[in-house]
């Protein structure tokens, strides 16, 4: 499964009453989700648990859409890979 899908799982799952989430859309998580900064530190823990990475807070800041979370998650993927080689 690839990183949007997975994204798109975990995302449905925590915002059940959205209905079908698109990558793309750019759904802002602050005002077309409800989340507030605790759904937003508990989002970004999943989704470090899903892809075993670290999400820095710097890139946890200017997370805000659907769209800048898989980037920040294809950034910290790529980041993990490289230490590993």
């Amino acid at each position: 499964m690839n990183i949007e899908k997975r994204v798109i799982k975990i995302l449905e799952k925590r915002f059940p009453d959205v209905g079908p989430i698109k990558v793309g859309e750019n759904l802002n998580f602050y005002e077309q989700l409800g989340a507030d900064s605790l759904a937003m530190m508990e989002l970004i823990m999943d989704f470090e648990d899903e892809f075993n990475v670290n999400i820095p807070d710097k890139a946890y800041v200017r997370v805000r859409t659907v769209d800048d979370i898989i980037k920040v998650i294809e950034e910290a993927c790529d980041l993990a890979n490289d230490t590993l080689e």
